[in-house]
């Protein structure tokens, strides 16, 4: 298992990347649309229908497939195992 980090060592982290999101709630991170990489969170859910890439794009992360229809209809989403940071994080973009 990873070492532990501290939720001020995780916010400083992120911070740090300049990525461009903000945590709303412990360990909640919104943000907009991540770009192929490797990111410090355990789980990325991508929102928006339009932008879906392979999972492969995000190595070591997981996340539902799919996203909601501007109707409010949503697609079915599966998810798997992610990568074990120490904590848990989660990006909504």
């Amino acid at each position: 298992m990873g070492t532990l980090r501290s939720a001020e060592q995780f916010k400083q982290q992120v911070q740090a990347a300049g990525y461009d999101c903000h945590e709303v709630a412990p360990d909640l991170w919104v943000g907009s649309k991540p770009y192929p990489g490797h990111y410090p969170f355990d789980v990325i859910v991508l929102c928006a229908v339009e932008y879906q890439p392979d999972a492969g794009d995000f190595p070591g992360v997981i996340g539902p497939r799919g996203g909601a229809e501007q109707d409010g209809a949503e697609h079915d989403g599966a998810g798997a195992q992610g990568g074990d940071h120490g904590r848990t994080a989660t990006a909504v973009t």
